[in-house]
């Protein structure tokens, strides 16, 4: 698909440019119509791909964050130097927090 970026005139013909394809970190936030481009803007950073602006749109979790099970993505917990890992954190879309003992 494609917009015009120039209209037609007495001097130049018209210039046409393809519309922007958002990529999976990103969300549409305006459509490609007759004369504009579409715009994307960056999914949350807690997201590995999304459908909307906001932690809830994600569609996965991204890396050290897991699924809440209540559509957000929550930051892993960190183990601190006196801690060791008694469950890992399962990223993406599972519902695990790490839990450090």
């Amino acid at each position: 698909t494609q917009y015009e970026t120039t209209a037609c005139s007495d001097a130049a013909n018209r210039v046409c440019a393809d519309c922007t394809t958002c990529t999976g970190d990103e969300y549409q936030t305006a459509d490609c119509a007759t004369s504009t481009d579409r715009t994307c803007a960056s999914c949350d950073d807690a997201c590995d791909g999304c459908s909307a602006a906001g932690n809830g749109a994600c569609t996965n979790c991204a890396a050290e964050y897991y699924d809440d099970n209540a559509g957000s993505c929550v930051a892993c917990a960190t183990c601190t130097g006196d801690e060791f890992e008694a469950t890992g954190c399962q990223e993406g879309a599972a519902t695990q927090n790490r839990e450090c003992t």
